[in-house]
């Protein structure tokens, strides 16, 4: 839809209107929602392109035979996506300010520690999950003083140290508890643990049994 304000033709604004249904458009649901309402650049890329798709689509429209309908509304509809999906993988959409990247933040951290016992959670699954780059992901834990692989290695070390005090578990071998939260290699477990406890995982489970018993 075209309109303009009334005034000398050089003054004019013309404002073109698109609606889909939200249904149709190729973005999560969870994701769109929390894109609506908010402004997105489009002077350029994606966004310039679909400013020239409907200024020439307004322009021309009449010449356009009604065959031609669908497979110019599927068009628009692709171009329409794309401009949406390239907003969530640049973070317009959560990161536009000091607490809407915290709230990112938080938001991947908890996606994080509840995906801690897959071995393939890797920086590349957690940006994909929320719709960034990985450079963009390793910016934001730059923010916070950390890097991803780090503090998901951190977080899976401190389960594995509680599983390694828990009575319950005593039983349960200790390449199993490793295993169990994303460690694929045993060895690799005993290293990243001696470091960041200063004590191997056999020794710091008997010190804790002799704790429990005394």
């Amino acid at each position: 839809m075209i309109s303009g304000v009334i005034g000398p033709p050089d003054e004019w604004l013309r404002t073109a209107c698109v609606s889909i249904p939200k249904a149709l458009v190729n973005v999560p649901a969870e994701h769109l929602d929390g894109l609506l309402g908010r402004p997105i650049p489009a002077a350029d890329g994606i966004g310039g392109l679909l400013i020239d798709f409907v200024t020439d689509l307004c322009d021309h429209g009449p010449s356009f035979r009604p065959a031609d309908g669908p497979r110019v509304g599927m068009a628009l509809l692709d171009l329409i996506s794309a401009l949406l999906n390239n907003a969530l993988e640049t973070g317009l959409a959560d990161v536009r300010d000091k607490s809407g990247r915290n709230a990112l933040i938080r938001r991947i951290m908890a996606f994080i520690q509840q995906h801690l016992r897959e071995p393939d959670l890797t920086p590349s699954a957690v940006a994909s999950a929320h719709y960034i780059s990985v450079s963009h992901l390793h910016r934001l834990f730059q923010t916070q003083g950390l890097t991803v692989t780090a503090w998901i290695r951190r977080q899976r070390l401190e389960r594995a140290r509680s599983d390694l005090a828990d009575p319950s578990l005593r039983d349960v071998p200790i390449h199993a508890i490793a295993t169990a939260w994303g460690f694929a290699h045993p060895a690799d477990f005993s290293r990243a643990f001696r470091r960041a406890f200063g004590s191997s995982a056999i020794n710091f489970r008997r010190k804790v049994c002799r704790q429990l018993a005394s």
